[in-house]
């Protein structure tokens, strides 16, 4: 049964805490959520070694705050803590990649399944209005020249994106696979920002999935529901990984064109997108 407590997890999950006014958060609230906010957004690229006193200068706060909050993500697995040598933005490798998929498969498959045996419009709202969204940002995508707004419209997409799965999970009842499918989800923003960035050209696809999924679960069809998530989790891992391999590369220069720009990073994303 969906509580409450339900709607008020899938909401607080839907967004993304980046500033929070002193008056609301305590200061270990607000370095979590900036420091949060830089590895998401490889600000703190993924692998590089953190230093408690300069993050502490830098967000202009005491190390305390700063030190709590990054126990609290490396408990979360956004940190990971190495004895005798110091504290590293998490750089998962290509099997972690895949186990993340692959529980999100199984988590978002059967909430799928669960989600369309439910009676009643509960989130269903909540999915109509992600999907909304989807479809304006795919809109201006073609005018889209601005790096700035590039990185608005990725933002816009990836938080529409998580409210609808995340309604998915909300109107299944459960808040368990909320919780692990959030972090789940935010694992894989740790890799491949500056790929994903890119691959605003290329929303057709999920978003046809996307709506797809809304029917089936709008016609209670639970076999059909839970068919199309896993579909559409499989093909995002496939995408994942590819595109991990293009970010190491572009890590190392290896899809620069002579001048320094992305023509063939946005060239191989091209023809990724098209085989699928």
């Amino acid at each position: 049964m969906t509580t409450p407590a339900t709607h008020a997890t899938v909401a607080t999950s839907a967004r993304h805490a980046v500033r929070l006014s002193s008056s609301t958060a305590t200061l270990k609230e607000q370095a979590y959520a900036q420091i949060r906010h830089r590895i998401e957004t490889q600000q703190l690229q993924r692998g590089v070694r953190i230093s408690n006193r300069k993050l502490a200068q830098t967000l202009g706060m005491s190390a305390i705050p700063v030190r709590e909050a990054v126990t609290q993500l490396a408990g979360e697995g956004l940190l990971e803590h190495r004895p005798g040598i110091g504290t590293f933005v998490v750089n998962p490798d290509r099997d972690e990649i895949a186990e993340i998929y692959e529980l999100r498969e199984l988590l978002e498959s059967h909430s799928a399944r669960r989600a369309a045996s439910v009676i009643g419009s509960i989130h269903l709202d909540q999915m109509h209005q992600s999907i909304a969204l989807m479809k304006r940002i795919n809109e201006r995508i073609g005018q889209c020249r601005n790096p700035d707004e590039a990185d608005r419209l990725y933002e816009q997409w990836t938080m529409a994106d998580a409210s609808f799965h995340l309604a998915v999970l909300g109107r299944a009842g459960n808040r368990m696979a909320i919780k692990m499918v959030s972090g789940l989800r935010l694992m894989t923003r740790i890799f491949g920002h500056k790929v994903s960035r890119l691959r605003l050209q290329h929303l057709e696809v999920p978003l046809r999935e996307h709506v797809a999924i809304l029917e089936a679960i709008e016609q209670r069809d639970a076999i059909q529901a839970g068919r199309l998530m896993r579909k559409h989790i499989r093909g995002g891992r496939r995408i994942a990984l590819r595109r991990d391999d293009m970010q190491r590369r572009l890590d190392m220069g290896g899809l620069l064109d002579r001048d320094g720009s992305l023509t063939k990073l946005e060239r191989e994303i091209t023809q990724l997108q098209e085989r699928d």
